[in-house]
């Protein structure tokens, strides 16, 4: 018997026990992998380059039953050769000057309307972002103390009982001098008083003003009326 057939019956005494032992055999190349990398990788890689079609289809078919582990591994290999990445893509810019454009042109005829989902969602996640650090670094609030200040005043200004949500339609009012949360107020009522210059007494001399102009007497329990 020859060298090639010697090698022959191997081969189909191998194909017979890989079928009668799938699971034996997974287990025994991935210990062999994990023992051997550089040659793995290497095989692997010859055999790629020798089988293209074999390859792409068997590419194909993990990426269908495998989506989130290629989403994982294209988010570890970007992230580890981001600088790598940055070049090629300005260098095929600069040799390819419509390139971008085509591209943009392209995305938005296959999914209408995704554009203005996907500005809509940075927007608001801007929004709050900046908002909480904000909160955060001006008032000294957490977004969970912001939401436990709104409760506790009903989800109302505390001036004018107006109804307040969780936005940035809601002031925080402080003391500019202490820096101490007064309260939560609707942005009519903050400007108000921030134009008084938060002062107590401005904003009994402007009630008094206003109740002469209305014909009614002072009354200081008229202020709980709101």
């Amino acid at each position: 018997m020859t060298h090639e057939e010697k090698r022959a019956r191997g081969l189909i005494y191998e194909a017979r026990y890989n079928a009668l032992h799938p699971e034996r055999r997974k287990a025994a190349t991935a210990k062999w992998r994990k023992a051997h990398p550089e040659r793995g990788r290497a095989y692997a890689a010859k055999w790629a380059a020798a089988h293209p079609d074999m390859q792409n289809a068997r590419a194909k078919r993990f990426a269908v039953a495998h989506p989130d582990r290629i989403k994982a591994a294209g988010s570890r290999y970007r992230k580890a050769n981001a600088k790598s990445i940055n070049v090629t893509k300005a260098k095929y810019r600069a040799a390819h000057p419509g390139w971008n454009a085509a591209k943009y042109q392209r995305f938005r005829a296959r999914h209408p309307g995704r554009l203005q989902d996907i500005a809509a969602k940075s927007r608001k996640k801007c929004v709050m972002t900046t908002r909480a650090g904000h909160l955060k670094r001006v008032y000294g609030l957490t977004p969970d103390t912001f939401v436990a200040l709104l409760e506790a005043q009903g989800f109302c200004c505390a001036i004018c009982a107006k109804a307040l949500v969780n936005d940035r339609t809601t002031s925080v009012d402080h003391n500019h001098k202490t820096g101490r949360v007064r309260g939560l107020l609707c942005r009519h009522c903050n400007t108000g008083i921030g134009l008084l210059g938060d002062s107590s007494v401005r904003v009994a001399v402007a009630a008094e003003y206003l109740r002469k102009d209305e014909g009614v007497a002072f009354d200081s329990a008229a202020l709980g009326e709101r």
